[in-house]
């Protein structure tokens, strides 16, 4: 790819006119409604897909605010919308034509994760997207600067140890040992699972992956077979600096955690199997559609959450470094599951965790975007859970409900920095069917709130 076509790229991102999407003020609405809509109303864009994919992001450069990126999938496509430090929203569209010239013409997008600090392993000032696409069986992920949309570097398949088919289907960025901090990425593929660190010094601009030292996990008895199209990262087992990667193939309920990875690097011309398997909850359908560590029962270490939406279930997983000892680890114990109030639908079809109501404390969010509300059939709802992983409140839902909105099927947290350089705020952004909804439930009564 030329690096002409990129310059011009990031040339339209600033420039973007907003005919290809729209941004709109909530009136009236209560506490947790949205403050913001974005839409895709491109005719060249299937507007189905708009928010398949979506993160949160700070603004870099020492901008207050906060930036959501969105992406539509059948028709390669983003969109940005950038919350000014003072809380207003704007937006700007994409046109299919220039993204697809852009990351190489892929068939779709398959998935996006982001670096959120700044400050990332080669010195650069970010923040950074990692995006995957595969096309035809062939799979490359590249890595995008978020405030100008250019492209900057991009990574095929790794060859060795084997061959690895349908690179870039899911995505997350985490600690893989080494350097330390979150620039690496663990990329899910056909059959298999690929790590890649980041170089941790030079001059570089951007996050710069070592190919050549690309770990590759895969085989084993019980390792499984099919698209591990869910990834997730976090540090389970506290015997290690790194962080664990957690990965799912939901269509046949494979939940492995991968483990000790810094040993795997050790020798990366062999195929690392180090993982954990998960076992299938009795009754559990679609499990591992969504994946998320985090301390959510606020007891000072991270826990593995598990969405299970075909049956409505969240479960919680209280791992530690015995369930991961390489000689003779303990079995994964019984999960904690979260059941959702009457009437949710599709529980659990995405998972968020942050400060999202303003509180000190994070909250879980799930997602249920088959909810019907107020009689409107699947407008979804998203619910809110506490440390004691109980519900808190009633659930968040638009304030005018419409049927077939789907809101919860992705989520995001977002964070936000005040244009007067206070604490960094939490909010939190959810796709519908074809919209992105960001909440503003958590702006102080100091700052300002979009939604009057």
């Amino acid at each position: 790819m030329a690096r002409t076509s990129a310059s011009a790229f990031g040339l339209l991102v600033a420039l973007a006119a907003l005919a290809g999407c729209s941004y709109s003020v909530f009136n009236d609405l209560e506490d947790q409604a949205p403050a913001a809509r974005v839409t895709q109303e491109s005719s060249d864009i299937s507007s189905a897909s708009f928010g398949d994919q979506l993160v949160g992001l700070p603004r870099g450069g020492g901008n207050a605010g906060g930036l959501v990126v969105i992406t539509g999938n059948a028709d390669p496509a983003f969109a940005t919308a950038t919350i000014s430090g003072s809380g207003g929203v704007s937006a700007a569209h994409l046109e299919a034509d220039d993204v697809k010239s852009e990351l190489g013409n892929p068939d779709r997008i398959n998935a996006m994760a982001a670096v959120p600090s700044s400050l990332t392993a080669a010195g650069a000032q970010g923040p950074f997207l990692y995006l995957g696409s595969v096309s035809l069986g062939l799979g490359t992920v590249r890595v995008m600067d978020a405030v100008t949309m250019r492209h900057v570097q991009a990574y095929d398949a790794p060859v060795q140890p084997q061959v690895v088919a349908s690179f870039g289907l899911s995505l997350a960025a985490a600690r893989l040992g080494d350097n330390g901090l979150a620039d690496d990425i663990a990329v899910g593929a056909k059959d298999a699972v690929v790590l890649l660190r980041a170089a941790s010094g030079g001059t570089l601009s951007w996050p710069y992956m070592q190919t050549d030292q690309a770990v590759v996990v895969a085989g084993g008895t019980d390792w499984p077979s099919g698209e591990l199209s869910v990834i997730a990262s976090g540090d389970l087992d506290p015997s290690t600096d790194e962080d664990e990667v957690v990965a799912a193939v939901p269509e046949k309920n494979a939940v492995v955690v991968i483990h000790h990875v810094a040993d795997c690097f050790a020798n990366a011309t062999e195929t690392c199997k180090t993982h954990l398997v998960i076992p299938i909850p009795s009754g559990a359908s679609l499990f591992g559609s969504a994946l998320l560590v985090g301390d959510v029962d606020d007891d000072g270490a991270p826990e593995l959450v598990v969405g299970a939406p075909d049956v409505n279930r969240v479960y919680v997983y209280d791992l530690g470094a015995e369930h991961f000892d390489l000689q003779t680890p303990s079995a994964p114990p019984a999960p904690t599951t979260i059941t959702p109030p009457t009437g949710a639908r599709e529980f659990g079809a995405a998972l968020a965790f942050g400060k999202v109501d303003g509180g000190s404390k994070p909250l879980l969010v799930v997602g249920a975007p088959g909810t019907a509300v107020s009689g409107a059939a699947t407008a979804g709802r998203l619910y809110l859970f506490g440390s004691d992983l109980k519900p808190v409140g009633e659930g968040v839902e638009l304030a005018t409900p419409e049927e077939k909105t789907l809101l919860g099927r992705r989520l995001a947290v977002v964070p936000f920095v005040p244009s007067d350089g206070g604490s960094t705020y939490e909010l939190l952004a959810a796709s519908g069917r074809d919209s992105v909804f960001i909440f503003f439930a958590n702006l102080t009564p100091a700052h300002k709130d979009v939604r009057k």
